[in-house]
C-alpha cells in the first residue's frame, strides 16, 4: 500500500466507515471493478502500490488536479492499453485496475462488458459497494438517500487463472466479491441497514386493502408485536406462525426474529394431519393466526384439530394487552432502529422453519439459519439489480421458500416495495392488481403463471420488467402464451427448500429456454455419477445458502446436520441434471423418478414432457408402479379425458422417441391432486395408481 498519498487510506477508512477484506490480492493481478459512479476510482486509489496503473475511458481522464492527488498512479486511457506492458508492468508485482463495464444507473453488477482485455495475466475482481449514494453518482436514488460519507465495502477475490477472462467469469467472480460483503449478519440487522441505505420514509409494504408500511412503519409494529408476544413464548422456542400472505405475516415474522422466537411457517392449505405433523416435528406449543383469516379461509376445522394438542394465538386478542410503555418503548426504537433490541444473535443461528412439500413422501422441517437466508438473498442480487422503483408482486404463500426469500426478503432488502396478496389462484384478480400497482416483478410457478396469462387483458403486465418461474417445470406453452401475449420472456429458475431457496436462476443477458439458469455465485456443485445414465449425475450443492439440516417426526426438535467432506456440508438435491459448456444446467428428473425399463433408463419427466406438449390443455403426472410381468412400469394420470395410448403411440414415432416412454396404463381423472405450491401431490398419484391397477384401461 502505498504511504505517500495526499488522501491517506486511514482517513478514507474513518470517514467512510470501512470494510475491506482481500487486499492482500491485488498486487500482480490485473483487477476487474464494477462502479456506481463516475469517481469510484478515487476511492481505491489511496490503497493501491506506487506505480499501480488505473485504466479508463478516454474521456475520464483525470485532470492535471487528480495528478497531483493520487501521485504514483498512471492513468492510461482504454484505446491506449499495450498488453506486452500489461504483462511486464504485473510481472513486476504491480496492480493494474479496470471498469469493464460503461457508466450507467441501472448498472453495477458487470449487466453489460464493453471493455476486457484479452490478456493471458492473472485476474481478480473487486467489488465496491455504497458509492451509489453518492450525491454525484449516475444512479436514481431520492434525495433522501443520498449521502457525502456512506458505510463503503471492498472485497477483492482472485479468479482461476486457469480459465481465460471472459465475461462470466467476470460477473461470477463479482458475484462472490459481493457476496463476501453481506455474511455475518442477521435478518434485523439486514433490515435496519436497509432502511438507513434506501431512506426510512419510502413505503415498502402494500397490499390491497391499502394499508401501507414504511421502514419506520414495519420497524414499530414488529416491536410492538414482539412485546406483546413474549408472555406467551420463550426466547429461542418455534412458534407457528399461520398467516395468508399479509403484512400481518410479514409484521409477525420479524416480531418473532425480534423476541429471538423461531417462526415456523405452516401450510395451512396442507390438511390437518400434515400441519400436526409438522408442529409435532418442531415441538411447536403456540400457534399464531387471526380471527379473520380462520374465517374467511375456511379453517375451523384445522385450527379446532390443533387446539387438541397446542395453544392457539389469535393477533386481534392482543389488542387489549398494549400499554402506553410498549407504545413508547415501539415508538423510540422505531425512530432510532438499533440492533441491541435483539437478544444476542449470530448469523448461523436458526431463523426460520420451513417444512418440504411431501409431495414425495413425508414432509421434514428445513432449518435455516439468518446466514442461509441473507446469502441467498444477496446472491439473489448479484443476478438482478433490484431498486427503489421495483413494485413486487408477491402472491406466494410465505410458508414457501420462494415467497419467504424471493417475493419478501430480497425486495425488502434492496428497498424495493412489496405488494402482497394473499390468494394465489386468484387468476382474475392478479392481473388487475399488476395493472393497478404497475407492478414491476413477479414470481410464480407454472401452474399459476399459465393461470394468469389466460386471463390477463395483453396490457395488465406492461410494467414487468422481471417474470420468474420455479418450483416446477417451466411449459413450453406457458412460455409462448407471455411472450406473445405479452411480450414478456420467463425467466426460469430453480431450487429447493433446502438451499433457502434458489440455486440457478436464468438472467436477460444470459438466457437458455429449457434450462433453469447458471448457477449463483458462491455454489459449488459436484454430480454423481449414475448407473445406466450417460450424460449428466445427481447433483450435490455447497454454499452459504445451504441450509443447517433436517428435522424429521421420529425424533421431534433433534437437528440432523448434513453430511460433511473435508470441512465442506453438501446437500443431495435429489435431481438428475446435466451441465453445459457455459454453466447452464439441464434438469433431466428426479433420481427417484427414474424406472429402468427394458434395460434402459427412462425419465418420468420427461413422459411427462411429452403430455405437456401435445396435449397442453390438460395436467399430467407419471408415476412408476411395480408390475408382475414387467418389474416395472410406467403410469400416467391426467386431467384430459382425449388421451389413450395409440394417439401417445403417434407422438412418440412423430418426434422419433423411443417406445420405452409410452405409459403401459393411462389413468384420468379430474381434478388432479395438487400441493400449494402448484406441484402435483405424488403420494396421491401413486395412491391412485396402485388402486386402479385392477381396473383396465382402453387402449385405445
Amino acid at each position: 500500500m502505498n504511504r505517500d498519498r495526499a488522501i491517506p487510506p486511514r482517513l478514507l477508512k474513518r470517514c467512510f466507515r470501512m470494510r475491506i477484506q482481500g487486499l492482500e490480492h491485488l498486487p500482480g493481478r490485473m483487477v476487474a471493478v464494477n462502479r456506481r459512479s463516475r469517481w469510484d476510482w478515487m476511492i481505491l486509489a489511496p490503497f493501491l502500490d506506487q506505480g499501480s496503473w488505473i485504466i479508463l475511458p478516454p474521456e475520464e481522464i483525470p485532470t492535471k488536479l487528480h495528478f497531483l492527488l493520487f501521485r504514483g498512479t498512471r492513468f492510461i486511457p482504454e484505446d491506449q492499453l499495450e498488453f506486452q506492458s500489461l504483462s511486464q508492468h504485473l510481472q513486476q508485482g504491480h496492480t493494474a485496475l479496470f471498469f469493464p463495464e460503461p457508466l450507467a444507473p441501472a448498472m453495477g453488477r458487470f449487466r453489460k462488458i464493453t471493455f476486457l482485455p484479452n490478456a493471458a495475466v492473472p485476474h481478480a475482481v473487486l467489488a465496491l459497494e455504497g458509492t451509489g449514494a453518492w450525491p454525484w453518482s449516475q444512479r436514481k436514488r431520492p434525495d433522501r438517500c443520498r449521502r457525502w460519507f456512506p458505510r463503503l465495502n471492498i472485497s477483492v477475490i482472485p479468479l482461476n487463472n486457469d480459465l481465460p477472462p471472459n465475461p462470466r467469469h467476470l460477473q461470477d467472480g463479482l458475484g462472490r466479491a459481493i457476496l463476501a460483503q453481506s455474511l455475518g449478519s442477521t435478518l434485523w440487522d439486514a433490515l435496519i441497514q436497509s432502511s438507513l441505505v434506501h431512506g426510512h420514509r419510502g413505503i415498502i409494504l402494500e397490499d390491497e386493502n391499502g394499508q401501507r408500511l414504511r421502514y419506520q412503519t414495519l420497524f414499530f409494529k414488529s416491536i410492538l408485536l414482539s412485546q406483546l408476544l413474549e408472555s406467551h413464548t420463550q426466547p429461542g422456542e418455534c412458534v407457528g406462525l399461520m398467516l395468508p400472505t399479509t403484512l400481518a405475516a410479514v409484521v409477525s415474522f420479524f416480531a418473532l426474529q425480534i423476541g429471538g422466537r423461531i417462526p415456523a411457517m405452516l401450510n395451512f392449505s396442507a390438511g390437518p394431519d400434515t400441519v400436526r405433523v409438522a408442529t409435532r416435528m418442531a415441538r411447536v406449543r403456540l400457534v399464531v393466526t387471526a380471527r379473520q383469516f380462520v374465517q374467511k379461509a375456511r379453517l375451523h376445522d384445522l385450527v379446532a384439530t390443533l387446539a387438541e394438542e397446542l395453544n392457539i394465538l389469535y393477533l386481534e386478542d392482543l389488542k387489549p394487552a398494549v400499554t402506553p410503555g410498549m407504545l413508547l418503548h415501539a415508538a423510540w426504537y422505531s425512530l432510532v432502529p438499533h440492533k441491541k433490541i435483539l437478544p444476542p444473535a449470530k448469523p448461523g443461528d436458526t431463523a426460520v422453519l420451513l417444512f418440504t412439500s411431501g409431495s414425495e413422501g413425508t414432509p421434514k422441517g428445513v432449518v435455516l439459519s439468518h446466514g442461509n437466508l441473507l446469502a441467498n438473498v444477496q446472491q439473489i442480487l448479484t443476478r438482478f439489480d433490484l431498486s427503489t422503483d421495483d413494485v413486487f408482486l408477491n402472491v406466494l404463500p410465505l410458508f414457501h421458500a420462494f415467497g419467504l426469500t424471493v417475493g419478501t426478503l430480497a425486495p425488502l432488502m434492496a428497498g424495493a416495495k412489496v405488494f402482497c396478496h394473499p390468494a394465489v389462484l386468484d387468476y382474475r384478480a392478479v392481473p388487475r392488481i399488476a395493472w393497478n400497482i404497475r407492478a414491476t416483478i413477479l414470481a410464480g410457478t407454472d401452474t399459476f403463471l399459465k393461470g394468469y396469462g389466460r386471463m390477463a387483458d395483453p396490457v395488465d403486465f406492461a410494467s414487468l420488467r422481471h417474470c420468474f418461474a420455479g418450483a416446477e417445470p417451466l411449459r413450453n406453452t406457458t412460455h409462448t402464451l407471455w411472450l406473445e401475449k405479452f411480450g414478456i420472456r420467463i425467466l426460469e429458475g430453480y431450487g429447493a427448500t433446502e438451499t433457502a431457496p434458489v440455486l440457478a436462476v436464468n438472467i436477460p443477458e444470459a438466457c437458455r429456454f429449457g434450462s433453469v439458469g447458471r448457477l449463483l455465485p458462491g455454489v459449488e456443485w459436484r454430480l454423481e455419477p449414475i448407473a445406466g445414465i450417460e450424460e449428466g449425475g445427481r447433483l450435490w450443492v455447497h454454499g452459504p445458502n445451504v441450509m443447517q439440516g433436517y428435522l424429521r417426526i421420529d425424533a421431534p426438535g433433534v437437528l440432523h446436520p448434513l453430511p460433511t467432506e473435508e470441512n465442506k456440508t453438501w446437500y443431495d438435491t435429489g435431481d438428475v441434471v446435466r451441465v453445459d459448456d457455459e454453466g447452464f444446467l439441464w434438469i433431466l428428473g428426479r433420481a427417484k423418478r427414474f424406472a429402468k425399463i427394458g434395460g434402459e433408463m427412462v425419465s418420468l419427466a420427461t413422459v411427462e414432457t411429452v403430455a405437456m406438449e401435445a396435449w397442453p390443455e390438460g395436467i399430467h403426472g407419471v408415476v412408476m408402479v411395480a408390475d408382475p410381468r414387467k418389474g416395472e412400469t410406467l403410469v400416467l394420470i391426467t386431467s384430459d379425458h382425449t388421451i389413450n395410448r395409440r394417439d401417445f403411440v403417434n407422438v412418440l414415432k412423430e418426434r422419433g422417441l423411443s417406445l420405452l416412454l409410452l405409459p403401459g396404463r393411462i389413468i384420468h381423472h379430474d381434478p388432479m391432486p395438487m400441493l400449494a405450491s402448484g406441484k402435483l401431490d405424488l403420494v396421491q398419484l401413486e395412491h391412485l395408481a396402485r388402486e386402479s391397477a385392477n381396473i383396465e384401461i382402453p387402449n385405445g
